[in-house]
């Protein structure tokens, strides 16, 4: 038997059938005539090679085959209605959703701390899937399904497919130990390059903002410890006499040292904006539009700190 052959509109009448166990009824239930519902039931009979409904003297009721056949029927009606209801709503607290985050090393020493706080507190049975976010295999991540969610300052223009929104602006601030010999009340250009720096290198996070902010005055600054990751800065900075530039959002973070002296960088940098992407497979989706409201209330508690 070929589905392509069978009107599955007659699984339609065939459940008003079951459940009126009349004709008539099963007419005014779907809003066919009667005479329509008579010609599907004969069309039913025909195709199951049973007759459905048979007359007895309390009316007419199902047969056997009939009755077996009400279960899988109404599932089967359920299971289609939903395709075209509509996403339907999540209940964080029920939830055992996974959701995989693409997070560059930034993110997950900020965010990601407040952001499994949060869904614990809110959705116990929901897990997080975290990997490194990488811009050149971002678009193909997303369309993999390795990655639902990223949060990121690179944001890959022209790709249709993937929502971005802007989630913070962070200025940069310069950091050396509380009490450093060579650093006063502010910090000076001259100072600045004298010291020596730790810098990130990391292909998703280079920092070329400062190098060229410092050739356009035909300076450049003298690099005495190079990392693959922002996380360990702070740390490094509290124990030594570098100096380290960094966004201000590594510093805001309940974890940074306390024993930091904070500066204004003595050279113009543009803020540094981070995005929250996502791909159309999920824009619709009741569960991740609820994993995207989480990212943006952590990130408006930084924002208000």
């Amino acid at each position: 038997m070929r589905l392509a052959g069978i009107d599955l509109n007659l699984l339609v009448v065939l459940d008003a059938l079951l459940t009126e166990s009349s004709v008539t009824g099963a007419a005014r239930r779907i809003g066919l005539s009667q005479s329509a519902t008579s010609h599907a039931l004969a069309r039913l009979r025909q195709l199951l090679g049973d007759p459905v409904l048979v007359r007895t003297s309390q009316g007419m009721v199902p047969t056997a085959r009939a009755r077996a056949l009400s279960q899988p029927v109404r599932e089967i009606l359920e299971e289609a209605e939903g395709v075209f209801r509509g996403p339907r709503e999540f209940d964080p607290a029920s939830s055992t959703a996974i959701f995989r985050l693409g997070l560059e090393d930034a993110a997950q020493v900020t965010v990601l701390p407040a952001l499994v706080e949060r869904i614990q507190e809110r959705a116990p049975g929901v897990s997080l899937r975290v990997v490194r976010a990488q811009p050149d295999e971002m678009l193909r991540d997303f369309e993999a399904a390795r990655i639902d969610v990223a949060v990121t300052p690179h944001v890959p223009f022209g790709v249709r497919e993937l929502h971005s929104e802007q989630l913070i602006s962070a200025d940069w601030v310069s950091v050396v130990r509380r009490g450093h010999p060579d650093v006063g009340k502010r910090l000076s250009l001259k100072r600045f390059v004298e010291l020596g720096h730790i810098v990130v290198v990391h292909p998703n996070l280079a920092d070329r903002a400062i190098e060229d902010a410092l050739a356009r005055r035909s300076r450049s600054r003298r690099i005495v410890l190079t990392v693959p990751s922002p996380a360990t800065i702070p740390f490094l900075v509290s124990r030594t006499d570098l100096v380290a530039t960094l966004p201000s959002m590594l510093l805001d973070r309940g974890g940074a040292p306390r024993d930091l002296a904070r500066y204004r960088p003595p050279i113009d940098l543009e803020p540094v904006a981070v995005f929250l992407l996502h791909h159309s497979r999920t824009h619709q989706s009741a569960a991740h539009q609820w994993l995207r409201e989480q990212i943006r209330a952590v990130f408006e508690g930084l924002a208000r700190r």
